[in-house]
């Protein structure tokens, strides 16, 4: 495989086209599994910029898994967007699907990117409600 996909045009351009295929992006997340980290910065940018895709829930939630598993391909500051994305999500009217999966990765950061969320959240239905006392979870030691 080499280490790199090939997703690394998508970072030199820094931006995702709304033409990629939704199977050419479903790479990236086995790529950031694989240990890629040009596919860590893809999917980073793929999730902040939440751009309109087929499939793009499905895609986006994958991506969140890999990177959960994969945390360590990810800078502190990309770390704190994916946090912030989070946050911004669970406070939507509307909280769509693939947060459930970026809950997950604000867990495995650890308990103050849990916190983090929680006292910044004001949840308005009742998915985010869930997903918030998901976060609010003890921590095993």
């Amino acid at each position: 495989m080499g280490g790199t996909c090939r997703c690394t045009r998508l970072v030199q351009k820094s931006t995702i086209p709304v033409s990629a295929s939704p199977r050419a992006l479903d790479h990236v997340a086995r790529h950031i599994r694989n240990g890629d980290r040009t596919a860590a910065e893809v999917g980073y940018q793929l999730i902040l910029k939440d751009p309109h895709l087929p499939f793009g829930k499905l895609i986006k939630s994958a991506i969140a898994r890999a990177l959960k598993h994969r945390i360590e391909l990810l800078s502190e500051a990309e770390s704190l967007g994916l946090i912030e994305k989070t946050r911004e999500l669970l406070s939507l009217r509307f909280c769509p699907r693939e947060t459930e999966d970026y809950c997950k990765f604000v867990r495995k950061v650890g308990p103050a990117a849990a916190q983090n969320v929680l006292a910044n959240v004001d949840a308005k239905n009742d998915k985010s409600r869930r997903l918030l006392a998901y976060l609010g979870q003890p921590f095993a030691d």
